[in-house]
């Protein structure tokens, strides 16, 4: 799976952003967090711009924030969530998952309150330099918050307008007509001043882990069947449907 990065369609997309000034010169972080915490075709569009900013900061710690359900999407089940990548988690270092669905129906039970602290004091734990929240809702952006960074990025027009009050830098980002990849790529650019990127990156490759036993099954199950595709081309939203 291939995606383009920061390329010119990707800063057209960025209208304005209060971040670094080309003055600043060249960020350096230790240590970034990517906070989309769902659904699945969200965090799969969201999958070009994390593999952009691996691409940007090669030596940087990558962490992602996500729903327990679909951290599958990022490290295989029975994989360590943290330590070297692989392909079983090959793209970011760190995955920290939540189960807010779970938190809300039981609000006020013991074992909420103890995954809570335990996720949460481990997701502040790791003390990252910046987040950026690509799911813009209130939610999200108390979770990037939380985590103890002291910047926090965030688009001026979220989902939920309330999360604007928690972000430390905001984004402008030209959404009308853009496909949402396209918006996330934006987004994340506008951590890298353009003097850090003078020309368009290459290509980001984007991968999906990979469970050995998983593949071995499917192999099984396609062992007499020749060539055969699966298409899903519908989308509930405008925003993410390629054009024809």
């Amino acid at each position: 799976m291939r995606a383009r990065g920061w390329d010119r369609e990707s800063r057209e997309a960025v209208v304005m952003t209060d971040s670094f000034s080309p003055g600043d010169g060249p960020p350096r972080f230790d240590s970034l967090l990517i906070v989309r915490l769902s659904a699945m075709g969200d965090i799969i569009h969201t999958l070009p711009a994390a593999a952009a900013l691996r691409q940007a900061f090669p030596q940087a710690t990558l962490g992602w924030l996500v729903e327990e359900r679909w951290a599958e999407l990022l490290c295989t089940l029975r994989y360590p969530r943290s330590g070297p990548r692989s392909p079983q988690r090959p793209l970011v270092d760190r995955v920290h998952s939540v189960n807010t669905s779970e938190w809300r129906h039981a609000p006020f039970s013991f074992n909420t309150w103890q995954q809570m602290a335990v996720g949460l004091s481990q997701l502040r734990g790791i003390r990252y330099d910046v987040v950026i929240d690509f799911q813009g809702a209130v939610r999200s952006a108390l979770l990037a918050r939380w985590s103890g960074a002291p910047v926090v990025y965030g688009s001026t027009q979220p989902r939920e307008n309330a999360a604007t009050m928690l972000y430390t830098r905001k984004v402008l980002l030209k959404t009308n007509g853009t496909h949402v990849v396209q918006q996330a790529l934006a987004l994340a650019g506008a951590i890298v001043p353009n003097a850090v990127i003078p020309t368009p990156i290459a290509e980001p490759d984007v991968e999906l882990p990979v469970d050995p036993d998983a593949e071995k099954k499917i192999a099984g199950l396609t062992a007499d069947v020749n060539d055969f595709a699966i298409l899903n081309p519908g989308a509930g939203w405008g925003a993410k449907r390629w054009p024809a």
